[in-house]
């Protein structure tokens, strides 16, 4: 093939701008792609001519160089490395978006073009990258959440982790441990597990930010005339006094015993709920009917 300029070889006039000029790449790239030209042995060197062209012409001060000094000047000093040679790790991040990013894997497109050319993108090899996240989903208990606890998890392979649960978590939020996902393809950190938290409610509490909800049953004879009964909280039992006289609705405010979380508290109410005996005879139905009437 009959060397052409840099321009002709895009495809574009001389005044082009930088966005044209990417489009005018792209669209040749992609179409001299040697992955999309496996039966094709031209196709590597027409893809190398296009790239060092773009390569020239996307950079200003390489640019100017080429303008002033001509097409067959200019190459014998770029292939010299006296423009210091060719750097590809742009062009290896425009391949990252046609071709789906990392799809080689390693160094991906910055190290395919350093060996394309001759070690020219060698001198500035992509960094090394962290490897992939593992991401899974753990079932907790409600109580399990508000108090913490720790829980197994078993990934790929029957590897095993202990997981902490820390104790005040909610539903949806996320664990992360740092260093126990896939392992980087070329040299750089383990990826991270992220755990999502799904907490199911097995209990009679509500949650309300950090405060806890929960109705009590009283019976009649202790809200009339008052007494101390003792309630079960996911922190212990404790002595409610009831004062006579509690009118049903009434809420008790316990400080402390809600979320607990670093530094902070939240506080349990308790929402009184008075029941009627089922098993009242028609005369102590009547008996309790007359107090209720001599009250109106």
């Amino acid at each position: 093939m009959a060397k052409k300029d840099y321009y002709e070889i895009l495809g574009v006039t001389k005044d082009v701008d930088s966005r044209d000029l990417k489009k005018a790449y792209r669209k040749l790239a992609m179409q001299w792609h040697p992955d999309k030209n496996k039966d094709n042995p031209s196709a590597e060197t027409k893809f190398k001519e296009i790239t060092v062209a773009y390569d020239v012409l996307s950079d200003p001060e390489k640019r100017k160089k080429y303008d002033r000094m001509g097409h067959d000047n200019f190459e014998k000093g770029y292939d010299s490395g006296g423009f210091g040679g060719g750097d590809f790790s742009d062009l290896g991040d425009i391949f990252g978006d046609l071709f789906g990013g990392g799809s080689r894997g390693g160094g991906g497109f910055s190290d395919m073009f350093g060996t394309m050319f001759g070690g020219g993108g060698g001198q500035r090899r992509a960094q090394p990258q962290k490897g992939q996240s593992i991401k899974t989903t753990l079932t907790v208990a409600f109580d399990d959440a508000i108090k913490g606890s720790e829980r197994t998890v078993r990934l790929q392979g029957n590897k095993e982790i202990t997981v902490k649960v820390p104790q005040g978590i909610k539903d949806s939020q996320k664990i992360k441990l740092k260093g126990q996902g896939y392992p980087s393809q070329n040299g750089g950190e383990n990826g991270d597990l992220i755990i999502t938290v799904s907490v199911y409610n097995n209990t009679d509490y509500e949650l309300d930010g950090d405060n806890l909800n929960k109705k009590l049953d009283l019976d009649l004879k202790t809200a009339i005339q008052g007494g101390k009964i003792d309630v079960t909280t996911l922190w212990g039992t404790i002595a409610l006094t009831i004062p006579p006289k509690t009118s049903g609705g009434k809420v008790f405010k316990i400080p402390g015993f809600g979320v607990r979380k670093k530094g902070t508290k939240g506080n349990l109410f308790i929402k009184s709920e008075i029941q009627i005996p089922s098993e009242l005879t028609e005369k102590q139905t009547k008996k309790i009917l007359k107090v209720l009437s001599e009250l109106e």
